[in-house]
């Protein structure tokens, strides 16, 4: 089992805009565990998480996916006698789950409702999901350069110009790749999308990086050419959405931090990101591990909250109505586990940055959220149960232990009633692309938890 701790730095990141979940009175239940319902929206969505959704054909395939969710139900539900939700853990966390799910329902009441599809740009995205774009690109630290390199590169070939950029040899494979749309940056995107071949894009910013790409050459995306055009879009349609959200909210952000009067202590925030950054390149621990992001070990915060004691009670940021000291930021931080940039220390400070900023953001849209009474809001208490459920069932696997699991499962299905609705679950159709639960672009905006991982779901 993973452990629960360390599933935080990757689950809990939620955007805001992810899990606005559509209305409907009733909601088509595919299956009942206990006092647990499974609706067909839970499954198709918690579906593309899981590696096994088109394995062993589509029908069985679907089926054991259904036994892993039960299996999630009849353990949450255990877990519930014999008390697992009480224990200080998970209570601390249920209240972070009812946070970010306060959260959500305060961007759908702002956010969602406002989202319109163009039908010219769907048909333009359809047109687009059926090409495949080959570039290559050039990256640097500055505009200036990558302007002056934009010049150059329009009578030079990408080796050529490696080759000057790089000294020696140069490795143009890692300067080129196959872009589909849908799957990236849409700013980005778009100007990759709006190049012939040949041409070169204007100087683009990406996350600190200057890039100048050049497409090479547009083929037919073949996945996508054999496609139908209702299936094709279905798919354009919910990234499209996505995308609106996503602009939308971050509207809805800056409008809501400028009436909020929130206010940095630039200079006491600085000197915090500054000894984080210095703590995390000199864990020992981290630098083996060749990933670009990475959770901050025990350690890094161990030693950040002896030496930024002195500052626990100082406050780094004034907003109406209140206030967040050092130690305050600190520790709602450390509670959502974000994974950090190592590539550079620059990218780390960034990284850290935006980090604070989510924490300071989550703060005031709760509060807000609190205040119009969206905690008891039946969608909310849905989602919040629906996260539980999945962090209170693997708790319990992990205290049983994987000898003990199948025969607990085993007793559990005996005594627990089950009601599986077959006739809809052959009707549930699964997507092949990940963004009913999962926002493109966005780190970890995970509407669901992941699929349930216990090695005796299938028997």
């Amino acid at each position: 089992m993973i452990n629960t701790a360390i599933k935080l730095a990757t689950l809990l990141l939620i955007v805001l805009t992810a899990g606005c979940s559509r209305d409907r009175e009733k909601p088509a239940v595919l299956a009942q565990v206990g006092d647990r319902l499974i609706t067909m929206e839970d499954f198709v969505q918690r579906a593309e998480f899981s590696p096994e959704r088109f394995i062993d054909g589509k029908e069985a395939g679907k089926q054991k996916l259904l036994e892993a969710l039960i299996a999630e139900k009849l353990l949450a539900i255990e877990a519930e006698h014999r008390r697992l939700d009480q224990s200080p853990q998970m209570r601390q966390l249920t209240q972070f789950i009812e946070d970010l799910a306060v959260m959500r329902a305060l961007f759908k009441n702002k956010v969602q409702s406002r989202i319109h599809l163009d039908p010219a740009q769907v048909q333009q995205a359809m047109a687009f999901s059926r090409q495949e774009r080959k570039i290559s690109w050039l990256s640097f630290r500055d505009k200036t350069t990558a302007e002056a390199w934009r010049q150059k590169w329009r009578s030079s070939s990408l080796q050529k110009a490696l080759q000057e950029l790089q000294g020696g040899q140069a490795d143009t494979l890692q300067h080129q790749r196959s872009v589909t749309w849908g799957e990236n940056d849409p700013a980005l995107e778009a100007a990759i999308f709006s190049l012939t071949p040949g041409a070169l894009s204007p100087v683009l910013e990406q996350n600190g990086a200057f890039l100048v790409v050049r497409c090479d050459d547009i083929s037919q995306n073949v996945v996508a050419t054999a496609t139908s055009d209702a299936d094709l879009k279905t798919k354009v349609e919910r990234v499209l959405t996505a995308r609106q959200e996503t602009q939308l909210s971050r509207r809805f952000v800056a409008d809501f931090m400028q009436q909020q009067q929130v206010v940095f202590d630039e200079k006491r925030v600085r000197r915090i990101i500054d000894r984080l950054v210095d703590l995390l390149f000199g864990d020992e621990s981290s630098m083996a591990l060749e990933m670009k992001e990475i959770p901050v070990s025990k350690s890094v915060w161990q030693a950040a909250t002896a030496e930024l004691a002195a500052m626990q009670d100082e406050e780094v940021v004034r907003f109406k109505d209140g206030s967040l000291s050092a130690g305050d930021l600190l520790a709602r931080w450390r509670r959502y586990r974000f994974p950090v940039d190592k590539s550079a220390r620059a990218a780390c400070a960034r990284s850290l940055n935006d980090q604070f900023s989510l924490v300071i953001r989550d703060v005031l849209l709760t509060r807000e959220g609190r205040r119009r009474g969206l905690h008891k809001q039946p969608e909310v208490q849905k989602d919040k149960t629906l996260w539980q459920d999945y962090y209170l069932a693997e708790r319990l696997a992990d205290d049983v232990g994987k000898t003990g699991l199948s025969s607990l499962l085993s007793g559990l299905r005996e005594t627990t009633a089950i009601r599986v609705d077959e006739p809809l679950l052959q009707k549930t159709e699964l997507t092949d692309i990940p963004v009913i639960a999962l926002r493109p672009g966005q780190y970890a905006s995970r509407v669901t938890p992941p699929w349930p991982d216990f090695s005796t779901v299938a028997q």
